[in-house]
């Protein structure tokens, strides 16, 4: 009996470790966002990667190749045991993050949409928060398919997944999107739908990605000579970079000096208002290079080649614009940098204040009592602006060291200062929790293109969101306990394998 006991408790060792195995290897392939399957089952990624466990992995390959050992020789690599591997990792992925979130003081949230490839327009919303740790954690809590772009159908979607999740709204304090009236209008807008909702002021800020876009944008084309420019730009790209041929000469040009990412031109765009920025830093690095491809392909036998070549060089007078923008730019690093410069013009604006009677040690430094009042107004959970004004005057000269917010968060952490002074510590959290842009939702978006591509167009929308999950928060993946998962997976449904 005793060695019965001891054989069966070893079996069970055995298929634990197997499906931890089998776990630890969708946890790979979900994190790289890599595909699962192929059109012949055989070759998919899952399946050749227990291929490659069984290779180097005695244990593993041993208990495929001993059916005694399974009971109805189940071996947990079809379609439906990838996908409940998935489900696994995917909903302990998310439970943690909400966990973290109900754990936070407040939690703010930022929506963006996109199409993906089978032209379904997929919401993204992601939540920021505080940690334990002071650290300002921004996570994807969900992706939904849209039917409609209305400000009202995006909201109620919202407000539906918050409830579904069991989210404390009563913590939300900020919302961030981009500038589409849909989202940003002050009457019909989402921002406007999630105020009413919670029957209070939920801040909004708008996308400074989306504003600053907003800005470079249109000064690239009001001018003539801007768009003639940036033109001119995209030119020199295309022509570069469109032709294998051209690619080579300026390689070849280069090969001793330079190296591949040194050679990558940039394309000049209107979604990202960097891409100017960084078409033209690209073209000022190998503008030597260019010239000598040019002049080389001016004579060049091939007609079209010849033609354009020529167009583009005749309008080089390029090098003197960006010429003159590079000893701009190093005037002001110049002046930024040189702080006897900095120093005479804040006298000088002190000396301009004094005139119009504002003191600006007041004004700047000064935490009045009114300040307090008003704080107490917009951040939930301050019951008296009496003791946050005095809160504040007792770290006035600790506060003042400090550069960002976030070393003010080290401060109270460091010096425990989260449980002495509460009500400071709170208000510090509210401003950390607010968010800025949308910038994470387009890094989602990014994923999902590369998750749903055009040979997983047909993914359903619960592994989309569980595959998601593990490639957009890897750390949360890292962190998980395989061993525990295990042991869910054990519970979820009545298994032919004892484990």
């Amino acid at each position: 009996r005793i060695y019965v006991n001891h054989h069966r408790q070893e079996l069970f060792k055995l298929n634990r470790y197997i499906i931890l195995s089998l776990l630890d290897a969708t946890k790979f392939l979900a994190r790289q966002s890599l595909s699962f399957r192929a059109e012949i089952e055989s070759e998919g990624n899952f399946n050749q990667m227990v291929s490659l466990l069984r290779r180097h992995n005695n244990t593993v390959d041993k208990w495929y190749n001993d059916t005694s050992t399974r009971s109805y020789q189940v071996t947990y690599l079809s379609n439906d045991a990838q996908n409940e591997f998935i489900s696994i990792l995917g909903k302990a992925v998310h439970d943690s993050i909400i966990n973290r979130l109900n754990k936070s003081l407040f939690w703010s949230t930022v929506v963006d949409s996109t199409p993906d490839i089978s032209h379904k327009d997929m919401m993204s919303i992601i939540v920021r928060f505080v940690d334990e740790d002071g650290e300002a954690e921004k996570r994807l809590l969900y992706i939904i398919k849209i039917e409609t772009k209305t400000g009202k159908n995006i909201g109620d979607n919202m407000l539906q997944i918050f409830a579904k999740l069991d989210l404390d709204t009563n913590k939300l304090t900020g919302q961030s999107y981009d500038g589409a009236m849909n989202m940003s209008g002050a009457f019909k807008g989402v921002q406007t739908i999630i105020s009413e909702s919670t029957g209070r002021e939920i801040i909004f800020v708008p996308c400074c990605a989306h504003r600053s876009n907003k800005i470079v944008e249109p000064s690239t084309q009001n001018s003539l000579e801007a768009t003639k420019f940036f033109d001119l730009c995209n030119k020199i790209y295309v022509f570069i970079t469109g032709s294998t041929k051209c690619w080579a000469v300026l390689r070849d040009i280069y090969s001793n000096s330079m190296n591949d990412d040194t050679l990558s031109l940039k394309k000049s765009t209107d979604t990202r208002w960097s891409s100017h920025y960084n078409s033209i830093i690209a073209i000022y690095e190998s503008f030597t290079g260019i010239i000598q491809v040019l002049d080389e392909l001016c004579d060049d036998n091939d007609k079209t080649t010849k033609f354009e070549a020529n167009a583009i060089h005749e309008n080089l007078d390029i090098l003197l614009a960006i010429d003159t923008l590079t000893k701009t730019i190093c005037l002001l690093n110049k002046i930024r940098n040189d702080e006897d410069s900095i120093n005479n013009l804040l006298e000088l604006a002190k000396e301009r204040m004094i005139n119009y009677d504002v003191d600006a040690d007041v004004e700047f430094d000064d935490f009045r009592i009114e300040d307090a009042e008003q704080i107490k107004i917009i951040v939930p959970g301050i019951n008296s602006s009496d003791l946050l004004y005095y809160n504040v005057q007792l770290l006035k000269e600790n506060l003042q060291e400090c550069s960002s917010i976030k070393n003010i968060m080290s401060l109270f952490l460091k010096n425990n200062y989260k449980c002495l002074y509460p009500r400071l510590y709170r208000v510090y959290t509210f401003i950390l929790t607010l968010p800025v842009t949308v910038a994470s939702n387009e890094r989602t978006s990014s994923r999902l293109k590369l998750i749903k591509n055009h040979l997983r167009s047909k993914i359903f929308d619960d592994r989309l969101m569980n595959l998601l999950l593990c490639s957009s928060e890897k750390d949360v993946l890292d962190s998980l306990n395989l061993d525990e998962l295990v042991t869910v997976w054990r519970t979820k449904a009545k298994r032919r394998l004892s484990i």
